[in-house]
């Protein structure tokens, strides 16, 4: 790999040029929003509950009146934050704050990939790259606490990568700043920990005396606010993280899946393939994305060009992180959602890797008249299916809407039911499969469907059980088949998406 010059500063012309470029994101995603608003899941409502408990002095504390502990709380405080300050509801901060940082995350990855790279030309591409992505996109279509992470992890980015370059302390203790504050929106801000500590002992090699000095109070700066949250989780609801389940797929499993998403970013619709080849794509994917960030990593430390090497570090130990993760623990599976925290330094891997490496044997050894043609068309396929798959999802969310935005919820049967007999459903407990639906769209705190059959269900000896056809969890027919051998299950009233039983538990 040949060597990159010693970078320069970005001028105030190319700074306007990637703000513009901000903007210009961030006018799509209005235009994809305006219609229905931010979208929202049922984690969605959860940060908008504590939101709005924050200002009403409950402190942080969810829609059912349990100690937030699953999440950080970050998130949730920068919503409430908005809202008092703007005099707006919930849902209409978190459009302002997706809106706001959309922008800022494009022009901040634009900063970083010329901190790396030195060429504004990349930084343009990894700006159009970050604006046609299906991850970032798909992020900030959601009231989720991502495209924040995501905001404090390119300003980390930014300042790591200076202090790589210029060795000045203030960029470390900002950087550890940011750092923290990204735990405080995702406990996956660890990962953010480990790599700018790997990076530390890799920029002090020479001495070691020094770099462990480093480590150490970045990492009292970074891990102190989350080491206090973990604490005050334990004390409030005996756990550090909040309850746990184990997960349910193995190891090969989860592998696949994360190859399956990969392939999905940047390739090809993983869903029209069949399974035999969906699994042997997915695993060439897989292997070849571990043996480029090896091989770029391993350019960068021969070179001693330190500047480059902590985006494939991160890559790595992030990627780590989710995989370990869900194969010991049952949450989402590995999605656009999961992985978009590191799509832009990936990107921002291969463009460096493919233009310091690959292009500069590509030029040397073409004729100086077909040179243009191999970057034409990595252009092609590079951007191609991203802009297509990133504009059908915004055309979709425009029509549509998304989460509990969407059409088919606002004109819900069942729910338009609840809500003109809200009186009745008052006198008992209710039981579903989207307590956040009902929270969100009738104001009514219901409880999840057990997930265990005990003798014991209903607690209170009756209750209502509402399904919804289409909730977030599935329609939960086995479910309600299944909790018929510890009560009676009486069908109320069958609707076009959900159906309300009257329940009551059996005598023992």
């Amino acid at each position: 790999m040949p060597t990159v010059a010693a970078p320069s500063t970005l001028s105030w012309q190319q700074e306007v040029g990637l703000g513009l470029l901000g903007l210009c994101g961030t006018g799509a995603l209005w235009l994809t929003l305006s219609r229905h608003g931010v979208g929202l899941s049922p984690d969605s409502v959860s940060y908008l509950a504590v939101a709005q408990h924050i200002l009403e002095g409950a402190g942080l504390t969810s829609y059912h009146g349990e100690p937030l502990v699953s999440q950080p709380p970050l998130y949730p405080f920068v919503l409430a934050g908005l809202m008092r300050l703007f005099n707006l509801d919930g849902v209409a901060a978190a459009l302002f704050l997706n809106l706001m940082l959309y922008a800022a995350v494009i022009y901040l990855a634009g900063t970083a990939s010329f901190s790396v790279t030195n060429s504004f030309g990349l930084s343009i591409l990894t700006c159009l790259s970050v604006i046609a992505s299906v991850p970032i996109f798909w992020v900030s279509v959601f009231a989720w606490s991502e495209l924040l992470f995501i905001f404090l992890l390119m300003i980390h980015l930014n300042l790591i990568n200076n202090f790589a370059i210029n060795r000045k302390a203030k960029y470390l203790f900002l950087s550890a700043i940011i750092t923290g504050c990204s735990c405080l929106t995702r406990y996956a801000g660890v990962t953010v920990i480990i790599s700018s500590i790997i990076l530390l002992l890799l920029l002090h090699i020479k001495n070691l005396k020094v770099g462990f000095a480093r480590c150490c109070i970045f990492f009292l700066v970074s891990s102190l606010p989350i080491g206090l949250w973990i604490i005050r989780n334990y004390v409030v609801s005996g756990t550090f993280l909040g309850p746990r389940m184990a997960s349910v797929l193995t190891p090969h499993q989860v592998l696949i899946l994360f190859g399956d998403v990969l392939l999905d970013c940047f390739f090809y619709p993983s869903a029209k393939l069949s399974k035999v080849t969906w699994i042997i794509f997915s695993s060439l994917v897989l292997t070849a994305f571990f043996f480029f960030l090896g091989a770029y990593l391993y350019q960068s430390l021969q070179k001693k060009m330190f500047e480059l090497t902590y985006t494939p570090i991160f890559i790595i130990v992030y990627s780590t992180f989710i995989i370990l993760s869900a194969v010991c623990v049952l949450y989402d599976p590995i999605d656009h959602r999961l992985l978009s925290p590191i799509f832009i330094p990936l990107v921002i891997a291969v463009l460096c890797f493919f233009s310091q490496f690959l292009h500069f044997s590509v030029r040397k050894e073409s004729p100086r008249h077909y040179r243009r043609f191999p970057v034409v068309f990595g252009l092609i396929i590079w951007f191609a299916y991203p802009a297509v798959a990133t504009t059908t999802l915004a055309i979709e969310a425009h029509h549509n809407g998304q989460g509990y935005q969407a059409v088919h919820w606002r004109r819900s049967e069942t729910i338009q039911y609840i809500r003109q007999h809200q009186a009745y459903f008052a006198r008992q407990p209710i039981y579903t499969n989207d307590p956040e639906g009902l929270y969100f769209l009738v104001h009514i705190q219901a409880r999840h469907l057990p997930f265990q059959v005990r003798s014991s269900w209903p607690e209170s000896g009756q209750a209502y059980l509402v399904r919804f056809k289409h909730a977030y969890l599935g329609e939960s027919l086995n479910r309600v088949e299944q909790l018929k051998s510890v009560a009676e299950i009486t069908s109320l009233v069958k609707l076009a998406d959900g159906e309300i039983y009257f329940v009551k538990r059996r005598n023992p």
